[in-house]
């Protein structure tokens, strides 16, 4: 894959316009991968392979990834098809705005961009489970874009489109090119503000889930002792005996609203302790030691099957065996191997669950669930 701008990139852009203070303190530090990175990694070259060959048989590593992700990857493949009808269609396309917002390095990798009718639309796969906005990562690309290929305009509007099937969600925006102008002083305010001798520091849990710096910031360790310190002082021990019911409701809504942000400076601090630890560094009171050990494997399955046949033992005691799931069915019938007539009379035997429940903020989108399970039912927020 591409590599990355070095102070102001566009996928990181929601982080350093909300804080600008953060792209001092992330300059000079290394970027740390991890197993869904790399998951979103494949997942986009999957979705570049399909779109530039024509067809899921030709990506590669295909059975890497898990049925639901593939296909969103290819549900996303589809719509992005659809929507370039007619137009040009490029692929995995580096977009630099360096020029644009006035600093050096400044680029990006625009999934899908379309050009055609007098409309330049950016489309951006998204494989996460938290949802993503298409501004102002997107609108970066925008900026960068409709200088790139000037050429093939002139350019009516932009059109921005987020797409997150994995989850359903989808976030779209269109603007004018008067409007992106405007965007576009929003993002030079922004850098001006990052480049000040003494930047501000503005804690929040958007820009501060993906910082690599979340350990070391002494705004969001103050931002938290302060939370966390206010609430508890804040605790009448006397009140809360004679109406803890009360006193408690109120406290939980009252600090639920800081617990995401607070949980991920703890994943930030338990990361950077793990990283020192590994690197040699001593810290006073923490050690590593070694975790459980992993499941049993063979060294070799092939050469394990062929002893355990020597053996001569039943089939079912060798292998085992399991009907393929809904999804693998239904991707032996997108590719014509499942007729047309024979795939209703496997869709009546599929069932899908309902989503668990958990807690979210009143202004998610989502309708309300009635509370008719127990606490032990809800999942843990992530």
């Amino acid at each position: 894959m591409t590599s990355h701008a070095r102070l102001f990139s566009a996928s990181a852009s929601p982080r350093w316009m909300a804080c600008p203070g953060s792209v001092r303190l992330c300059e000079g530090l290394e970027d740390t991968s991890s197993s869904y990175a790399e998951e979103g990694t494949l997942a986009h070259e999957i979705a570049a392979a399909i779109l530039t060959t024509g067809g899921a048989e030709y990506a590669p590593n295909t059975d890497e990834l898990d049925d639901e992700l593939f296909d969103a990857v290819v549900d996303y493949t589809e719509r992005a098809r659809q929507a370039a009808e007619g137009k040009t269609l490029l692929v995995e396309q580096r977009v630099d705005y360096s020029e644009v917002i006035g600093q050096p390095d400044s680029f990006g990798t625009a999934d899908a961009i379309i050009i055609g009718d007098g409309v330049l639309e950016i489309r951006d796969l998204k494989t996460g489970r938290n949802e993503a906005y298409a501004l102002p990562q997107l609108g970066l690309y925008a900026l960068g874009a409709v200088h790139q290929f000037e050429a093939l305009g002139p350019f009516d509007k932009v059109k921005l489109v987020i797409d997150q099937g994995r989850i359903g969600h989808f976030d779209g925006v269109e603007m004018s090119m008067q409007e992106l102008v405007a965007f576009q002083h929003e993002v030079l305010n922004a850098v001006e503000a990052a480049l000040e001798p003494e930047p501000r520091y503005v804690p929040g849990e958007k820009q501060c889930r993906f910082c690599k710096a979340k350990a070391h910031c002494p705004a969001l360790a103050a931002h938290v002792a302060e939370t966390i310190g206010q609430e508890f002082d804040n605790l009448d021990a006397d009140e809360l005996k004679t109406e803890p019911e009360r006193i408690g409701i109120n406290y939980l809504a009252h600090c639920m609203a800081s617990v995401a942000l607070v949980e991920d400076w703890c994943k930030g601090i338990r990361a950077r302790v793990e990283r020192e630890l590994l690197a040699g560094t001593s810290i006073d009171g923490w050690k590593l030691v070694q975790g459980r050990k992993g499941a049993r494997k063979w060294t070799s399955e092939e050469e394990a099957e062929q002893v355990l046949r020597k053996m001569k033992l039943k089939v079912e005691e060798i292998y085992d065996m399991k009907v393929i799931s809904p999804t693998a069915a239904e991707r032996l019938h997108k590719a014509g191997t499942i007729g047309p007539r024979q795939w209703p009379s496997l869709q009546t035997l599929i069932t899908q669950s309902e989503g668990g429940l958990s807690v979210a903020p009143a202004s998610d989108k989502r309708p309300a669930a009635s509370p008719v399970a127990s606490a032990s039912d809800f999942e843990a927020i992530a």
